[in-house]
């Protein structure tokens, strides 16, 4: 008789050492899987390439190849300035500054500024805050200071002082020049008028003759006759006023039409006028409330 179950068993062994060897063969690659999977998202730190949030640096090389117009794609991307020659958009992609990008605060100038309104307020009335301080100290004061160059709100600063100080020298000067003129006028109405007549002008014959002359009262009499009508009229003599009576007709009988010209002139100018400064006041409106509001919490 013929054994087979030894060659059967070997089979049967070697199906079996087939089948583990597989079976252990799946279960080692679905245990790598596992592990692969397992490790999805987790960044060991020593490959980046597959983070989507790293940027890829491109080179200058790499850069020069592209066209204005695709650096400037890439500009706006990155949210740069796209201002500039091909070299400029090169090395601002490839170097970014602070000042490169769009989002940068805009500096008021500096003549119509708050900083410089309120610097003038702060000066003007000789605050103790800023007495006994010095530029920077000054300039360390508010954020509206900071942000102008420490050396540039130096320059302002000295500036705004010295004009400041040379007005308050021409208002000095201007208000003496006012007193001696006003001091001087005084003294010549003072003095006896010219050939012992009074001043027309401060007297009240003045008053008297145009309201005479409107009512018509001087109508159908000659010069000599209404001066005979008041004692104020007596105290001139009859040559000068008579010049009185016609200048002050002639007054009366044009001024209407020069004002109605004058109205309508000044119609269309104040129109204009107040349509700028209404535009200037809406304008400043903001401007003026922001730097009072300023002062007051620093005074």
């Amino acid at each position: 008789m013929f054994n087979f179950s030894s060659d059967e068993n070997e089979d049967s062994d070697a199906d079996q050492t087939g089948t583990g060897e597989y079976s252990e063969s799946v279960d080692d690659e679905e245990s790598r899987g596992s592990k692969d999977e397992s490790l999805i998202g987790f960044d060991d730190g020593d490959d980046n390439d597959d983070d989507p949030l790293q940027e890829i640096e491109e080179s200058q090389e790499e850069l020069e190849c592209y066209t204005v117009k695709e650096l400037k794609v890439k500009l706006v991307e990155r949210g740069l300035i796209q201002t500039g020659n091909k070299a400029d958009l090169i090395e601002r992609l490839l170097n970014p500054q602070p000042s490169d990008f769009k989002n940068k605060t805009k500096i008021e100038p500096w003549k119509t500024s708050k900083a410089k309104a309120l610097l003038i307020r702060l000066l003007s009335v000789k605050s103790n805050l800023i007495r006994n301080k010095s530029p920077t100290e000054v300039w360390q004061m508010n954020e509206w200071f900071k942000q102008y160059p420490l050396e540039r709100f130096i320059n302002n600063m000295k500036n705004l002082e010295k004009a400041l100080d040379a007005r308050g020298g021409i208002v000095a000067n201007d208000n003496r020049e006012i007193e001696a003129e006003l001091t001087t006028l005084r003294a010549l109405n003072q003095q006896p008028p010219i050939r012992g007549y009074p001043l027309w002008h401060e007297h009240p014959a003045m008053k008297l003759l145009e309201q005479d002359i409107k009512d018509g009262l001087h109508e159908g009499m000659t010069p000599l006759e209404f001066r005979a009508t008041r004692p104020e009229y007596k105290e001139f003599d009859i040559n000068i006023f008579r010049k009185h009576i016609y200048q002050e007709e002639r007054k009366q009988r044009e001024m209407p039409m020069k004002v109605a010209k004058r109205n309508k002139l000044a119609s269309a100018k104040h129109k204009d006028e107040v349509d700028e400064e209404l535009a200037r006041w809406y304008a400043d409106q903001k401007h003026n409330e922001m730097v009072n509001e300023m002062a007051d919490l620093m005074l």
